[in-house]
């Protein structure tokens, strides 16, 4: 297999405004995000009343100062001829007397248009995750897809089709209004849809609801709760046929942070039980959306610890020796940098097919917002090289769907994450690596910026950014 040879670097990273008073950058569109040869206008908005001048710096990826200058407050500053990358639009605000009054930084990016009708699109393996669990409004899922559409992006993973998203009273019919808003959003940006799904279940519909004080929505269904399950999940399917490319049936399933089993093997600590409950518990739901749409292409999500497990171990081959759980996998999904090789070895020893797809749903590198110790750009710089070389790792393996961690930063929810834009909660990619190969064959999309990095996995990269 031929190793990658060019790389694209560029990578968005929005930040919000830092000032002394409110003064801030507005770009002239919403994402920040330009085609080269396009004409970047900013304007700088509440400037304190005492603002005698104002000065500007565009810095590159690498801190060089690639445009400065001066301007009177009420001019527009005008940039152009800017190559390809990720930049930082910064600016200081000054009093008659020369003394700073307010400073201030927008991130943008130059990125060719991305002609998605291209012959070799399919070929095209990156993705983003959207979260899950928390408030997540439709004008919000609307700009995330035109993000991901805009910078090249294929694939999409959302947690929202789901039973306890759509079905949160089980005393009430399902809504699915939203549901199929999401649906109808991705699919016109042109977005192939990872479906992950059937967790948690909702607390009422679990074997251990008012019996435990572990996480019954991880846990086993209910007995009485198991034709309700078939129903929806069959309707989910039927509803959406042929619009997903894959259902992915849990999250991280290896770990007992993500699912527990029946009961009764959560009391006892049966391990091996547990995974012998999520083979139950996959083939229901596998069976149950096939019902809907014959062609539906159902997995197991499990961590980056995969084939081994985290919490569970020998995870794969315990799964894939229940011969109905084996007989309904048509993928199998993992997250970050897992073993391939290993995957693959467990797949030839159990017999399946060595173009089964191995997924990536959650790839690349975050920052703290509580890390003292390195720069938010040093942590940009760091989400840059780990990105790279775990994208790099999967694709070498054949892998593919690789859905950066993540889009958008999650209100409520402290992962750590930096990426953020200047309005609270909207996404913003840190780190999105894209791939263009010589052979026209295996290429993917044209790079916006481009260097030769051969076997060494990285090395130029790692070189270029100083990290």
């Amino acid at each position: 297999m031929r190793f990658f040879r060019r790389i694209l670097a560029a990578a968005l990273l929005t930040l919000p405004v830092s000032s002394l008073p409110a003064a801030r950058a507005v770009p002239d569109r919403e994402n920040a995000i330009y085609a080269p040869g396009e004409e970047i206008r900013f304007q700088l908005q509440e400037l304190p009343p005492e603002t005698a001048r104002l000065s500007y710096r565009v810095l590159d990826l690498e801190r060089r100062v690639l445009r400065s200058g001066g301007i009177a407050p009420e001019q527009t500053i005008r940039l152009k001829e800017l190559p390809p990358g990720y930049y930082d639009f910064q600016f200081d605000i000054f009093d008659a007397a020369g003394q700073n009054a307010a400073t201030g930084k927008y991130p943008f990016a130059v990125i060719p248009v991305v002609d998605r009708n291209r012959p070799d699109w399919n070929l095209n393996q990156f993705g983003a995750m959207v979260m899950p669990h928390t408030a997540y409004p439709l004008a919000d899922r609307r700009r995330d897809a035109e993000l991901m559409s805009r910078i090249g992006i294929r694939f999409v993973r959302t947690q929202r089709l789901n039973w306890v998203q759509i079905q949160p009273d089980l005393n009430r019919p399902p809504d699915w209004e939203t549901a199929d808003r999401e649906v109808a959003i991705y699919r016109a940006n042109g977005l192939d849809i990872v479906a992950n799904t059937a967790w948690p279940l909702p607390r009422e519909a679990s074997e251990g609801f008012g019996r435990s004080t572990r996480a019954v929505d991880k846990m086993y269904p209910a007995a009485d709760r198991l034709e309700a399950i078939r129903a929806f999940y069959t309707g989910l399917s039927s509803r959406y046929r042929g619009k997903i490319a894959f259902w992915e049936v849990g999250n991280e399933v290896d770990a007992a942070l993500f699912w527990l089993g029946r009961l009764e093997h959560v009391e006892s600590g049966d391990k091996d039980a547990i995974i012998r409950d999520f083979c139950d518990y996959f083939v229901l739901i596998a069976r149950a959306l096939k019902a809907g749409d014959p062609g539906a292409r159902v997995g197991p999500s499990t961590t980056g610890c995969a084939p081994d497990g985290q919490t569970y171990r020998n995870w794969l081959r315990k799964f894939l020796a229940d011969p109905e759980a084996k007989q309904e996998m048509n993928f199998f999904s993992t997250h970050y940098r897992a073993d391939f090789e290993g995957i693959a070895r467990v797949f030839r020893e159990n017999g399946i097919p060595s173009n089964t797809p191995v997924i990536v749903t959650e790839i690349g590198g975050m920052g703290s917002k509580t890390d003292r110790t390195r720069t938010e750009w040093e942590q940009l710089r760091d989400n840059i090289r780990i990105t790279y070389v775990q994208c790099a790792a999967a694709l070498t393996a054949g892998a593919g769907a690789l859905c950066k961690f993540l889009l958008r930063d999650i209100p409520n929810v402290h992962l750590n994450e930096i990426a953020r834009n200047a309005r609270s909660g909207f996404p913003a990619p840190s780190g999105i690596c894209r791939l263009c190969d010589d052979d026209p064959r295996n290429r993917i999309l044209d790079p916006c910026r481009r260097m030769e990095c051969g076997p060494s996995g990285g090395q130029r990269l790692v070189e270029l950014l100083g990290i």
